[in-house]
Formats: structure tokens, C-alpha cells, sequence
């Protein structure tokens, strides 16, 4: 996998964990697998790696950030 703009996502679903280059692009694997998740479900997370020289920052994107870009009500 090659890594542009020095990040990318991680996807977390009871079914695996899948890698996507842009945000968006995480957010719509997540909106196409989502059926039959539960809203209680704790292994769904997206993750942000992102990548400078030696340095990497993982942090989970908030679950309040997610619904409001899945309704279409923007981006962080």
C-alpha cells in the first residue's frame, strides 16, 4: 500500500479491518457496511494514522464527526 499525504485511515468492523487513503473514502466503506450494526457495537471505529518523518499521530475520529459527515452535514 503505498501512503499519499502522509496518512490514512483504518476502517474497524466486526467483519475485519480494511485501509483507505482519504477520509471519504473510509467513510464510505463504513456507510456500504453498515447494515445490520448494531448501534452498541464496540469494535466499529475509523482511525487516522498520520505519518511525519518518524513521528505518527493515531487518533479515533469521534462518533459525532462520523453520523454528521454520513447525514452530509460536512467535514472536520
Amino acid at each position: 500500500m503505498n501512503v499519499s499525504n502522509s496518512e490514512f485511515f483504518m476502517v474497524q468492523l466486526p467483519s475485519g479491518e480494511s485501509i483507505h487513503d482519504t477520509r471519504d473514502e473510509a467513510l464510505a466503506h463504513l456507510r456500504e457496511n453498515a447494515n445490520g450494526l448494531s448501534g452498541e457495537a464496540e469494535d466499529v471505529s475509523v482511525v487516522n494514522v498520520s505519518i511525519e518523518g518518524n513521528d505518527w499521530q493515531i487518533k479515533e475520529l469521534a462518533w459525532q464527526q462520523i453520523a454528521l459527515e454520513l447525514l452530509g452535514g460536512g467535514s472536520e
